[in-house]
């Protein structure tokens, strides 16, 4: 089963990529989008979402939500390929 998908309407980012409008997928989202804005380095907005999104699901084992997480980034069109 994938958990890449998130409930909630998807719109197209400036990339075209599908980016959910509600839901743990947008907050992580907004939580690695927003650090970054800020000046933080990739690794610890990165641990900031995976925070965010084990709050929503504190169940899934740890390398499992890595790369959901990573792939959410990814697909929001807010780092390059270089990411993770």
């Amino acid at each position: 089963m994938t958990r890449w998908r998130d409930q909630g309407r998807a719109l197209s980012d400036s990339d075209g990529a599908a980016v959910s409008t509600s839901g743990p997928m947008a907050a992580v989202v907004r939580t690695y989008r927003e650090l970054r804005g800020k000046g933080q380095p990739d690794r610890f907005a990165f641990e900031a979402a995976l925070t965010v999104y084990f709050w929503h699901h504190p169940l899934v084992p740890a390398a499992e939500a890595g790369e959901i997480v990573a792939g959410w980034v990814r697909a929001s069109g807010v780092v390059k390929s270089t990411f993770h």
